[in-house]
């Protein structure tokens, strides 16, 4: 599609898309989505004069948005940011990688045939049945847990891995994470 031709959103709501002031104001953006799910569904959201990010597109029918994440092969997450970044954020990014907007690499910035082995690396662990072991401690239920990481951190301790896995000896919490690991390694290899 020609640059001209593209549907575009007027200043007024290419801001409100993105002003975080707009999410506390959520009822009134709510109703700037609906409008744009039946008008434009698909715009390309250019900066105003101060080029504060780069141009993207907007996508905003839930159905579109799918289809999208599902076909890898026409929607990459590289080389580009799959967040909204500030150009300055992105500048930054470029100067401290090197030339990469991505600060650092994660599953949400590969695509295949990096990505899958990502994916079958880690997706067991986010599965409902591996989740309910630890539902009870992340909605709050747990508070010994907190209090045993609030207690490492003190002794110093604590480590940001030991939060993520409810230790305050961080060496039984990489020796944890490394076990589980290696266990999936060969899915990753195959």
């Amino acid at each position: 599609m020609a640059a001209q031709d593209r549907p575009r959103l007027d200043p007024a709501t290419a801001r409100a898309v993105i002003d975080p002031q707009s999410y506390a104001e959520w009822d009134g953006l709510l109703d700037t989505f609906d409008r744009l799910r039946e008008d434009t569904p698909v715009a390309w959201v250019e900066p105003a004069d101060d080029a504060v990010h780069p141009p993207f597109w907007l996508v905003t029918r839930y159905d579109d948005v799918m289809r999208m994440s599902k076909d890898n092969a026409t929607f990459l997450n590289n080389p580009h940011s799959v967040v909204f970044s500030l150009t300055e954020g992105i500048e930054f990014a470029k100067a401290l990688t090197g030339g990469s907007e991505h600060m650092v690499a994660s599953l949400v910035t590969f695509d295949a045939p990096v990505h899958m082995k990502y994916r079958k690396l880690t997706q067991e662990w986010f599965m409902p049945k591996n989740l309910r072991g630890v539902e009870d401690e992340i909605r709050g239920g747990r508070p010994a847990a907190g209090r045993r990481r609030r207690g490492g951190f003190r002794e110093g301790r604590f480590s940001a891995l030991s939060a993520a896995c409810g230790d305050a000896d961080p060496r039984r919490a990489r020796g944890r994470r490394a076990a589980h690991a290696d266990a999936h390694a060969a899915d990753v290899r195959r």
